[in-house]
């Protein structure tokens, strides 16, 4: 039997079990027997900056990933992700730190990168859900966060949050479909011990989700429609 992910909050931490149902993402194997095993959380502490606290600090710096100080801060966020348990087989700082509209990556600053471990995780299990690569869209500097036309607290200014998409090379209406359910799911499951923030946008063929951990607990666009569709399956 395959295994998939379970995110749970046990005694303030964060921990990852194994359950039946979907394509495992764990590197360390077990199965449904294997119960729940630690997973390391993002660190507290004077240098961390939560999700939505105080105003949103500007990126480390902007630029091509050619250049080498930027090539070796994404390497460096690449080597925590890992070490907090995130694949970067599946979700890598490039990807999380793109900003298309300026051609460029944007690196926040460190004290931001405890934020996207919760909301990585979640993604991981989405795909694990959906059993097929997505495409991601992850931080936002201020600057470009009002040039896309972002929320004023935006979490991704936090660099907690993921707009989420099937890749329109792979993209059906059924896959699009599939994705708002997946994370209505996930909000259902997950939504109060881990402060879920979940947006959908479509109510018939939504174009992405968003999702975020670690802030407040809430719906925006076309999620309550598509919770509610999940809800009636049950």
């Amino acid at each position: 039997m395959e295994t998939g992910l379970v995110l749970a909050l046990v005694g303030g931490a964060l921990v990852v079990a194994a359950a039946a149902g979907s394509s495992s993402l764990s590197s360390g194997g077990g199965g449904s027997g294997g119960g729940l095993s630690p997973a390391p959380g993002p660190p507290a502490g004077p240098d961390v900056q939560a999700p939505g606290a105080g105003q949103p600090p500007e990126p480390i710096i902007v630029g091509q990933a050619t250049n080498p100080e930027v090539g070796a801060l994404l390497a460096e966020l690449d080597q925590y992700l890992r070490s907090a348990g995130i694949s970067t087989d599946l979700i890598d700082a490039q990807e999380l730190t793109r900003l298309p509209k300026w051609s460029r990556q944007g690196i926040p600053p460190r004290s931001l990168w405890p934020n996207i471990v919760p909301t990585a995780r979640l993604y991981q299990e989405l795909r694990a859900r959906m059993r097929q690569p997505l495409s991601v869209r992850a931080y936002r500097p201020p600057e470009y966060n009002e040039l896309v036309n972002g929320a004023e607290r935006s979490q991704h200014q936090w660099f907690s949050a993921m707009d989420v998409r099937v890749p329109s090379s792979v993209a059906t209406s059924d896959l699009r479909r599939e994705l708002a359910l997946q994370g209505a799911r996930l909000y259902l499951e997950l939504g109060e011990p881990f402060q879920i923030g979940l947006g959908v946008y479509g109510a018939n063929t939504p174009s992405n989700i968003h999702i975020d951990a670690g802030y407040q607990r809430r719906t925006w666009r076309d999620a309550k429609a598509w919770i509610d569709r999940v809800k009636a399956e049950a």
